[in-house]
């Protein structure tokens, strides 16, 4: 391998990366790669099938998830897809050629996954104890209050909404307010701010003075602050530990929770399935189909009538 070939793998690596539709998606398969490569102990232009079987075995002996190891599939073939259909190097005469003709992953299957499976949600009573429970007496708690108020009331992403900037609020007429976005797979989206959402912004924007740049920024430890994003580890840390607060369960529950719980408050308050794929922004119905029922499993109405008949009710037979 000459450095030349060694250089296109890389910047096939890096064109591979970029192309995907989320930074989320982008993340998960670096992961991916850089996880095969590491138990290999190989480079990218090395692997082959046998190598691929290896690292799955390894991968279902430390007890990964189904779904984690889906996505790590999914990561690999994507890239060795890539790599064979769509990039194309130039030799020193000035000809192109393919980096590699085969994908060593075609044939790997990943584990079915059922979708929205360990999809954690509230109800009302349970999302207004988590608001209630946040201390607002201190400016951390502030950006908290209107950081998932947003998510709540919203259902926007985790990103799509930490990562909001003052400059991206914008009063439309009729005074309708919106905010841009990057969106999942889909730049230069709006969403309507609600009145309590944008209350508790300006609250916070009020309580330290700042009106510009990033709207949940971070802080040093002195308390001064950092016009950069609030982490996802804050915000998932910040989440945990309100939910405590508040008396609610925190196994399995992660920032996505409140878009699902803002999906669940939709339903229960009579929006039909369509009305809340579009406030979701998802592309079809059937997903926000799937989606809902896994929230509001059907409950067992038979137990009664099956307890009467076994003398197990008061007052039956």
């Amino acid at each position: 391998m000459s450095i030349a070939d060694e250089k296109a793998w890389n910047d096939a690596i890096t064109l591979w990366l970029s192309r995907q539709n989320s930074r989320h998606t982008a993340q998960s398969y670096r992961s991916s790669l850089n996880g095969l490569l590491e138990f290999c102990e190989k480079n990218a232009w090395e692997i082959s099938r046998k190598d691929i079987t290896a690292w799955m075995a390894h991968l279902h002996n430390e007890g990964r998830a189904d779904a984690t190891i889906a996505t790590r599939i999914s990561g690999i073939k994507s890239f060795f897809s890539f790599i064979i259909q769509e990039y194309v190097s130039l030799g020193m005469d000035g000809e192109e050629y393919r980096l590699r003709e085969d994908n060593p992953a075609v044939s790997f299957k990943p584990p079915k996954v059922e979708r929205y499976g360990k999809a954690v949600c509230w109800d009302e009573e349970q999302a207004g104890a988590f608001l209630r429970a946040i201390d607002t007496r201190n400016l951390p708690g502030k950006r908290n209050l209107a950081l998932f108020v947003g998510y709540l009331l919203t259902g926007l992403r985790n990103s799509e909404l930490r990562t909001l900037r003052y400059e991206d609020i914008e009063i439309q007429p009729g005074g309708v307010i919106v905010m841009r976005y990057q969106g999942k797979g889909k730049p230069n989206q709006t969403k309507e701010i609600y009145p309590p959402v944008y209350e508790a912004i300006m609250a916070y924007a009020e309580a330290e003075g700042k009106y510009t740049g990033y709207v949940f920024h971070r802080y040093t430890n002195m308390g001064k602050i950092i016009d950069l994003p609030i982490s996802d580890q804050t915000v998932r840390d910040s989440l945990k530990y309100c939910a405590r607060n508040a008396g609610l369960r925190t196994t399995g529950l992660k920032v996505h929770s409140l878009r699902h719980t803002a999906a669940y408050l939709r339903a229960q308050a009579g929006d039909d399935e369509d009305t809340i794929r579009r406030f979701l922004k998802q592309n079809n119905v059937e997903t926000t189909r799937i989606y809902l029922q896994k929230l509001r499993p059907n409950p067992d109405k038979t137990w009664m009538t099956v307890s009467e008949m076994l003398g197990l009710v008061k007052g039956s037979k």
